[in-house]
């Protein structure tokens, strides 16, 4: 690489226009005019620029590499081992007041440095990177999106039309990313208070409450909106509750009550940021949600096992059936059931078939006798402890509570796990389902139907059959072959003694193959719960849209921004294709824009109270973010130290880059290291500044050239060692000899 001529100038290509070259004595009618053009011409010639000096009648506009960089002196330690790319460059103009205009009194075009037009490079100037409102407002948007780096960069530069013309990188995205996550955490709770404000100014019915301490320490949040309020009333009879989320900046974990709609679909019904999660903390949320539902407790809660969680809930919830979560209660055990899976075969799918298949705690309760008298593990404290919480969480002990379709698998999924095809029938009941229910619901009735059919009858009498499974299968010791049903058309009772209806609210198939047996071709309504109907939603005294999304002339927003955009998009296209068409493009749409701006906004209708509604008194108390939440999951205690690292004693399994040796440390922390400083910054600094992800996983001592230079380093180690070994000895020779000689001396 050849060193730069500092005697050398450079000036513009011929890919500059000559419209776009400064001259003196050109006049702008503002000074954001004159910047605009200075700023066109350093893109085209391809250096960045500044704002050098800004007085009350001039301003200077120089080269960004003008000046000398102040940052780096003789007698000081350099702190950065960045080096600046300031080097005297003197290319600048001087704009100047002169009346009502401003002119160009001054004009320098030759740098004293190589200039880059490409695009590409062009790119990553700071001057020239596209900070233009609007496009960072879709940036903003696809990233609060969830849109991942890769496909923002992929559709920036579909909207620039080439990579190289967008002005801007995938470093620019990261930085931006980060800095609204900065942004969004000052006064997060200010805005977490005037937020919910909103809301509550959009739609009266929305509700929250902080929980905070004597000081305005914030403790727990809830809330819900309008539109989980009306679900709730619609599909109260069945909530779940967890609080395993936590991704937030003070690691409070996120509760969120959960039920399921007439389509099947999770709906949620409000959400909590808990400190801890201790008793009282429960107690508070449930008591919070249950004052936000107006006293209308569910059927049944799921949960997982958490005794403070189980506590709050009798307190609160008195007629509501707690029960816990199946998967949380095996996944709690994994390590232990993998070690016993492991040494006794076949255990796992005794023990999932006797979790899933019994219809009855009898069943049940043999099934597990049976399985764990067969591997001799009467006494193994994990599946004792299951067993013994088995009434809160077996499905089999839940058959007489309505769960909905929130509960474990049912006998029809663990017969037979065939996908049934997709038969249609003209019977009648059918007919009057399909009706009924929802797609999803629907669907749910075929699959029993499927099932169904691979079961036979037996009449007892005129309203009582036996129902039994007429395929051969696997069949188990301990299961119950042959089904009690009623089916009694003339008083509309119909039931089976696995209780599926009850359980689910769904026709289990026992059931259905007598009602087609039988030939009923209608049930009574009160079998099919409304729940489960395309006219599942009531009517009810409020709003159940969160937000207003009608302008005053009933139109709506969503459908005005769709217009414009596809408006837009049509207009770019045809503006593009000739310069012509650009120019005119252009000069149409910026007369637009300053006529749209004039036009004042539409004042959106409020439902509610103003947004300074203060319904839970939080606005005469200064609220105090919370400290970072300690959970019952964590690792360390409250204001215990951090542990940097891998937890336990160091192995030392890998070599220093800097002395080669194996003692757990590496080239920052070697305390052999020479603390030498070269002009250019410290050892330490050398090589940043690159891009991330170049030369990762290939640190010192990986590759082959490393090994060597690690090898030749431990061997002047070595030999530094061995020589200081020789001259021990020699020292330890020349004194034994000098004693030696005195003697003789003194023998003579």
């Amino acid at each position: 690489m050849m060193t730069p001529d500092p005697n050398a100038r450079y000036i513009h290509g011929d890919q500059v226009h000559q419209d776009c070259i400064p001259k003196e004595n050109m006049v702008f009618a503002t000074e954001e005019e004159g910047y605009a053009f200075y700023m066109q011409y350093a893109r085209a010639a391809g250096f960045g620029s500044k704002k050098h000096k800004n007085k009350a009648m001039s301003r200077v506009y120089a080269c960004s590499r003008q000046g000398s960089s102040e940052f780096y002196k003789e007698a000081e330690k350099r702190k950065r081992g960045k080096m600046s790319k300031r080097i005297g460059c003197m290319a600048s103009v001087k704009l100047k007041l002169r009346g009502k205009e401003w002119f160009y009194e001054r004009v320098e075009l030759e740098h004293n440095h190589t200039l880059n037009p490409d695009p590409c490079e062009v790119k990553h100037m700071r001057s020239h990177k596209n900070k233009h409102p609007v496009m960072m407002d879709y940036v903003d948007g696809l990233q609060h999106s969830g849109v991942s780096p890769n496909a923002t960069v992929n559709v920036l530069t579909e909207l620039h039309g080439d990579y190289g013309h967008m002005l801007m990188n995938a470093r620019d995205l990261e930085n931006r990313r980060a800095a609204n996550l900065r942004k969004e955490q000052v006064d997060d709770v200010k805005k977490l208070v005037t937020f919910f404000n909103e809301c509550r100014a959009q739609n009266p019915k929305f509700y929250s409450d902080i929980d905070y301490d004597s000081e305005g320490v914030v403790k727990n949040i809830f809330w819900s909106h309008a539109s989980c309020q009306a679900n709730y009333a619609e599909f109260k009879d069945v909530v779940t509750f967890d609080t395993t989320y936590r991704s937030n900046f003070y690691r409070m974990p996120l509760g969120m009550f959960v039920g399921s709609n007439h389509h099947l679909q999770n709906v949620i019904f409000g959400f909590a940021l808990v400190g801890d999660e201790t008793e009282e903390t429960f107690e508070w949320v449930f008591r919070t949600f249950q004052r936000c539902m107006e006293g209308k407790d569910p059927i049944c809660i799921l949960t997982d096992q958490d005794q403070a969680m189980a506590n709050a809930i009798r307190r609160v919830f008195l007629e509501t059936i707690h029960r816990l979560c199946r998967w949380h209660m095996l996944n709690k055990h994994t390590v232990e059931l993998n070690k016993l899976y492991y040494l006794h075969k076949g255990l796992e799918e005794k023990l999932l078939t006797a979790v899933n298949h019994p219809l009855t705690p009898l069943e049940f309760e043999n099934a597990w006798k049976e399985m764990v008298t067969e591997h001799g593990l009467q006494n193994d404290p994990t599946l004792r402890g299951l067993y013994e919480h088995r009434a809160s969480w077996i499905a089999a002990y839940f058959k007489g509570i309505f769960c909905g379709t929130m509960t474990s698998t049912q006998r029809s999924e663990s017969t037979n796990r065939m996908d049934p095809p997709d038969t249609k029938t003209n019977y009648h009941l059918e007919h009057q389902l399909g009706r009924i229910y929802t797609r999803a619901v629907f669907k749910k009735y075929q699959d029993a139907y499927f099932a169904a059919t691979s079961f036979r009858t037996k009449k007892v009498d005129t309203c009582n059959f036996l129902v039994y499974y007429g395929r051969e299968g696997p069949t188990f010791s301990w299961s119950q072959h042959e089904f009690k049903v009623v089916c009694n058309e003339e008083e509309e009772k119909y039931t089976c003694e696995c209780r599926g209806w009850e359980h689910t609210g769904l026709l289990c198939p026992h059931l259905i193959i007598v009602l087609i047996n039988e030939q009923i071709q209608k049930i009574p309504s009160q079998y099919v719960l409304r729940r489960y109907s395309r006219n599942a939603h009531i009517d009810l005294p409020y709003d159940r849209n969160d937000t207003v999304q009608t302008g005053p002339d009933g139109s709506s927003l969503s459908c005005r921004n769709s217009d414009l955009l596809s408006e837009a998009f049509s207009t770019v296209q045809a503006g593009r294709r000739s310069t012509v068409a650009y120019k005119r493009a252009m000069t149409v749409l910026k007369e637009l824009r300053k006529q749209l701006e004039e036009i004042p906004a539409d004042e959106m209708p409020v439902r509610g109270e103003p947004a300074t509604h203060d319904e839970d008194g939080h606005l005469g108390t200064v609220l105090k973010a919370p400290p970072k939440s300690k959970t019952k999951g964590s690792r360390t205690e409250a204001g215990a130290e951090q542990i940097i690292g891998a937890r336990g004693p160091k192995l030392c399994t890998r070599s220093c880059g800097n002395c080669g040796l194996f003692e757990g440390h590496n080239a920052a922390t070697c305390t052999r290291r020479q603390q030498t400083f070269a002009v250019g910054g410290s050892s330490a600094g050398k090589g940043r500044g690159r891009g991330r992800g170049r030369g990762r996983g290939r640190g010192r001592g990986r590759n082959e050239k490393g090994k060597g230079v690690m090898r030749a380093r431990r061997r002047l180690l070595d030999d530094v060692e061995e020589e200081d070994e020789d001259e021990d000895e020699q020292e330890k020779d020349y004194e034994a000899a000098s004693e030696t000689s005195c003697e003789s001396d003194d023998s003579d």
